[in-house]
């Protein structure tokens, strides 16, 4: 035992000469506890296993870095401090036994209420997978969160609401990735996406490919209705490709959002221009050339700019596909 370990212990340990911190009720030690650094907690714990015991209930612990990479066969979890050091990792070897009941326990009782600048999940979408998770992280806050949904299973719903429903996230930032191959159930998608709370930026991104059930534009849980939720409730956006008509796009020029940036289908471009055509008094449309367009409107102050994407840079057969920003004009937004 090092001499400073040794010595906080003797200071601490109850004797019947002087009055030591053991003989605080144990309240008083989880308050204290939520003051301490992460170090000071873990070398607290060590003076005795009431200690210890309160000290892991009190939970609210301050992390820096939260990873968690979660498998049926690889089962891990990270946990840095504020200063980057590591205080807690979780490793289950490939093709090993399961983690326990009580295994998952403990660790709800270590992200009991933690607070992390960042928490970053890989996960597989078996109903086992999210059930824990769901369970391990529902009371963690968080300032920066982003999810990679890998399975072939969908419970993203689940555990998507359990990190988002019922949390103050008006400063939070989150980034959804579905990833190639991913058999989503579209509507149960739709239903979290237009159930998302206030939040500072939101980061939506479905990796399609050829091999892919998310094909078709009919087929993206992006659509009018979720847009417009989505913008009424992020001051930026960063979506996927989605089924957006013309007129949902002009309905979704709230000045709450800042900046948005999506990618739109061919017939959604012409139906723009349709709309600019029939209202020029509120929308003044430009075009450059037949690969970028501009529209300002007059009523909302929002500068909408479209791109034409290569194939190289979306590749997705049913159509053309343009990239579309909306940021507000400097001083017509009043």
């Amino acid at each position: 035992m090092s001499p400073p370990l040794k010595k906080t212990r003797e200071r601490l340990t109850p004797n019947s000469e002087k009055p030591t911190f053991d003989i605080l009720p144990s309240d008083i030690i989880s308050e204290i506890c939520e003051f301490l650094s992460i170090k000071q907690r873990i070398r607290l714990s060590r003076t005795n296993r009431r200690i210890k015991s309160v000290e892991k209930a009190t939970g609210g612990r301050n992390l820096s870095l939260t990873r968690v990479n979660w498998t049926s066969d690889l089962q891990h979890i990270s946990a840095a401090a504020l200063n980057y050091d590591c205080v807690y990792a979780s490793v289950l070897p490939e093709n090993g036994p399961l983690i326990s009941e009580e295994e998952c326990l403990e660790l709800v009782e270590f992200f009991r209420n933690a607070r992390t600048l960042w928490l970053q999940i890989t996960c597989d979408d078996c109903s086992r997978t999210v059930s824990m998770l769901s369970a391990i992280l529902k009371t963690i806050h968080y300032q920066k969160l982003k999810v990679q949904f890998t399975g072939v299973e969908d419970s993203s719903i689940n555990l998507l609401s359990a990190l988002t429903m019922n949390r103050n996230l008006s400063t939070s930032n989150i980034d959804l990735t579905w990833t190639r191959g991913y058999r989503a159930d579209f509507a149960r998608i739709q239903q979290i996406l237009t159930h998302l709370p206030q939040m500072n930026r939101l980061d939506i991104d479905f990796d399609i490919n050829e091999s892919s059930e998310m094909m078709s534009l009919s087929n993206s849980p992006l659509n009018d209705a979720t847009l417009l939720h989505i913008v009424q409730h992020t001051t930026e956006a960063v979506l996927s490709v989605g089924n957006y008509t013309g007129q949902g796009i002009l309905n979704a020029l709230t000045p709450t959002n800042d900046w948005l940036s999506f990618y739109i289908a061919q017939s959604t471009v012409e139906q723009l221009r349709k709309l600019a055509e029939n209202d020029p008094e509120r929308l003044e449309y430009s075009e450059d050339h037949s690969e970028e367009f501009t529209i300002y409107d007059n009523e909302t102050g929002k500068h909408i700019e479209g791109w034409l994407q290569t194939e190289a840079e979306v590749p997705f057969p049913d159509s053309a596909l343009w990239l579309l920003e909306i940021t507000s004009v400097p001083g017509l937004e009043e």
